[in-house]
């Protein structure tokens, strides 16, 4: 279910994500917002003779797996495999910093390049983030999975790909919807027509 605010609407994206020829729908629902706070979820579905749902491996799991992170009053360090990244964090109050640092209060979807990718920004206080885990998925043994993971900090900002210019299709959707079948038809440069029960048009410009 997403949120009511018309903000927050859903977002829905056409791209051949897999790299097959064939265009996959990606429509991504915000579950919750805030300040210092959005949480989205995403929906990949591709079409032969019927709409299929494609699993999409959960970031934080990715994360917890992969990523190791220690936090102290001196610096926050973040490891994802061979390579250390450092924040200072000898400016904040010790008493504010959490023990470790946090993923989950942002979980951002997009589609960039023809790529489903996440943002995942790391926290180590109430009011201060770090900078951002970006995993880029690949569809392997039948699934969305982790095809690479990095970390980029907020100092690099120009570096990270959810800043900046973009190729993607992208349009909002009604925020009344609160189940991806309820496409019926896309119109991008040709109709197609998904077998859902309340059929509702949308048009990409």
């Amino acid at each position: 279910m997403n949120v009511t605010n018309p903000t927050y609407a859903p977002k829905l994206f056409y791209e051949d994500i897999n790299q097959d020829g064939r265009k996959e729908l990606i429509i991504t629902l915000t579950k919750g917002y805030g300040s210092g706070a959005l949480d989205e979820e995403v929906y990949v579905y591709r079409y032969t003779n019927r709409l299929i749902d494609v699993l999409v491996d959960n970031p934080l799991a990715i994360i917890y797996k992969n990523v190791k992170t220690k936090l102290t009053t001196e610096k926050a360090e973040i490891i994802v495999g061979d390579k250390v990244s450092t924040v200072d964090t000898k400016s904040i109050e010790p008493s504010h910093l959490f023990e470790d640092i946090g993923f989950g209060s942002i979980i951002d979807y997009k589609v960039i390049n023809k790529n489903l990718m996440v943002r995942v920004s790391g926290q180590i206080s109430p009011a201060m983030f770090v900078g951002d885990i970006i995993i880029v998925y690949e569809y392997r043994n039948k699934m969305y999975q982790a095809k690479t993971i990095d970390f980029i900090p907020h100092h690099l900002i120009d570096k990270n790909p959810f800043y900046g210019p973009v190729k993607h299709s992208v349009a909002k959707l009604p925020y009344e919807i609160s189940a991806p079948c309820s496409i019926a038809f896309l119109l991008i440069s040709e109709p197609i027509s998904f077998p859902c029960s309340k059929p509702t048009k949308i048009f990409l410009s």
